[in-house]
């Protein structure tokens, strides 16, 4: 949710314990950005509940890159929709 922020200098700081070095490119998809632009939202909870998500309980990371990835597929679909007709 937070891509260009916080998720991927996390993900390099965790594989560099390991003497991993990973690279990204420059292209990066921000459910924070798409919730903030479209819907108004300013954190993660806020856009799933708006996406229609049952609040999460405790932080989990696998679950929060799942519900951004739905969040962006859902938003594309209904403005996919709404251009189309």
């Amino acid at each position: 949710h937070n891509v260009a922020t916080f998720d991927l200098w996390f993900l390099k700081r965790l594989f560099r314990r390991s003497n991993i070095e990973l690279s990204f490119g420059s292209r990066h998809v921000d459910t924070s950005t798409i919730g903030f632009v479209n819907w108004g939202t300013f954190t993660s909870d806020e856009l799933f509940k708006l996406v229609g998500f049952e609040d999460r309980g405790k932080h989990n990371a696998l679950a929060d890159a799942e519900m951004s990835l739905e969040a962006a597929r859902v938003t594309k679909l209904l403005f996919k929709n709404c251009i189309d007709k």
